[in-house]
């Protein structure tokens, strides 16, 4: 590593920390109601996540390049609806968890950061990858007991998209957006 590298991976652990710290202030905060709540962690969370990329890898690359403008501007609002709407939902489940950072390494333009969220049952590991594009690091996925959230997406909507159309994808994706 030169110590631009170690300097940058430094930043992304403390702009993790930061924003954990901040989202779990809000859900420890009870005199705000869930909406506002809700509304204020996205305001925290957005300026540091890369939705546009996690749309792109989520379709793949040969379904964003064949669908035409609407249907990628369509597809993008109601998928970027659903990702907000399942993160909101799993930290509304929140009680007294903590997260402690463990490890965070460099790979070319790319930063991971491991990270465990300790609950009552035990350690969760989540591990943050963040892209460095246009001089921003942005999370772009994130991997569940090594599981990505964007290549789960990518594997059910080209499961999907095998035996349907992509019209009947959008429309499968506003019906689970309204189901939460």
């Amino acid at each position: 590593f030169h110590s631009v590298s170690a300097n940058e991976v430094s930043q992304i652990e403390q702009l993790v920390t930061e924003k954990i710290e901040v989202v779990i202030k809000l859900l420890k905060n009870k005199k705000i109601n869930k909406q506002e709540r809700n509304n204020k962690i996205i305001e925290v969370t957005m300026p540091i996540i890369d939705f546009e990329r996690m749309v792109k890898l989520s379709l793949g690359q040969k379904t964003w390049n064949r669908i035409d403008a609407a249907q990628k501007k369509e597809f993008t609002q109601i998928f970027l609806k659903r990702l907000q709407e399942s993160y909101l939902d799993k930290l509304n489940r929140y009680t007294d968890e903590t997260v402690i950072i463990k490890n965070s390494s460099r790979e070319g333009n790319r930063i991971q950061v491991e990270t465990d969220l300790v609950t009552k049952m035990g350690k969760i590991e989540i591990v943050y990858k963040f892209l460095k594009s246009q001089n921003k690091w942005k999370a772009y996925d994130a991997e569940i007991y090594g599981i990505s959230i964007v290549s789960l997406y990518r594997k059910q909507f080209y499961y999907h998209l095998k035996f349907n159309t992509f019209d009947s994808l959008i429309e499968k994706l506003k019906k689970q957006s309204l189901d939460l």
